[in-house]
């Protein structure tokens, strides 16, 4: 078709912040990142600087959020091996301070993505909601073997809301702590029921 748009994915990095995790597009918003960051033909130095800036939204983002975050954080890593190199040392020594990465840049090609690591998921293993602290455990694997593990279902996540995390939790703890909530038809704390006028 001849279509080009200059500076496309300097654009599109622009795009990704915490604010779209509030939109009311916020779905259809990460599905289209997800199909733009599909290409084989990206560099990996733009992958790496994406891969850093959804791990420091993680940070963050509301819980949905940083599940959509961590997820394309794996699919990126599983589609651009070359970018497995992040992985390496995974927070140990490496911390914001001293992190190669700016964060601050409008274009990832000037990022320092790939001279960076993902210090960002050894801080989310000590997450306040467990399903995040959990999703850490999934980047422990040997993501350089493509064909053994396969991508995770962004869709899983981008239909969850604050509203949706908070009442599953709830019902969650409620569960777990045995409490009986009370009836609507409950019985007068002072005996029998006033005789009605």
């Amino acid at each position: 078709y001849g279509l080009e748009y200059p500076h496309f994915y300097r654009k599109l990095y622009n795009m990704v912040t915490a604010g779209t995790f509030l939109t009311k597009y916020r779905a259809r918003f990460y599905r289209l990142v997800n199909i733009f960051l599909s290409s084989p033909l990206i560099p990996a130095y733009v992958v790496a600087a994406f891969i850093k800036r959804f791990a420091r939204l993680a940070l963050q983002a509301p819980p949905h959020g940083a599940l959509i975050c961590m997820t394309l954080i794996h699919n990126l890593i599983r589609r651009h091996p070359s970018c497995a190199v992040l992985l390496s040392d995974n927070g140990a020594t490496c911390h914001s301070n001293e992190d190669p990465f700016d964060s601050n840049t409008d274009d990832p090609a000037r990022a320092k993505a790939l001279d960076s690591t993902l210090w960002e998921l050894h801080t989310l293993k000590s997450h306040y909601y467990h399903e995040v602290a959990r999703f850490v455990a999934v980047f422990k694997r040997d993501m350089t073997k493509v064909d053994k593990y396969v991508e995770i279902d962004l869709e899983r996540f981008l239909a969850r809301s604050y509203d949706e995390t908070f009442t599953r939790e709830n019902a969650k703890r409620l569960k777990f702590c045995n409490i009986r909530l009370p009836s609507m038809e409950q019985e007068p704390i002072f005996g029998a029921k006033p005789a009605a006028s």
